[in-house]
């Protein structure tokens, strides 16, 4: 028998593209939390600065209706010119507002 032997050899070569892990950056998807706690953050710093501005304003508007509930010396003059000019100060802003 006269014969002839076949070989063949089958190379194949298989890449696989994987993301290399980078254990010193952010996890994935963080940039969907930092957001909304951003805007969170954010709201509740803008409410409470709203809550401050209201509160004191409301404030400002009962001392100077309290003012003239106080009794008052018309003969008394120096230091106690500080409530002449909170009370006219109060009816300014009282015109202004009218």
């Amino acid at each position: 028998m006269s014969g002839t032997t076949k070989t063949s050899t089958c190379t194949t070569t298989t890449t696989t593209t994987e993301d290399p892990f980078d254990e010193f950056g952010p996890p994935e998807g963080v940039e969907y939390i930092f957001v909304p706690l951003g805007v969170m953050i954010f709201v509740i710093i803008l409410s409470a600065v709203v809550l401050i501005v209201s509160r004191r304003r409301k404030m400002e508007r009962l001392r100077h209706r309290l003012m003239p509930l106080y009794n008052f010396d018309p003969g008394e003059e120096g230091e106690d010119d500080w409530e002449t000019e909170l009370l006219d100060e109060g009816l300014g802003n009282r015109q202004r507002r009218s």
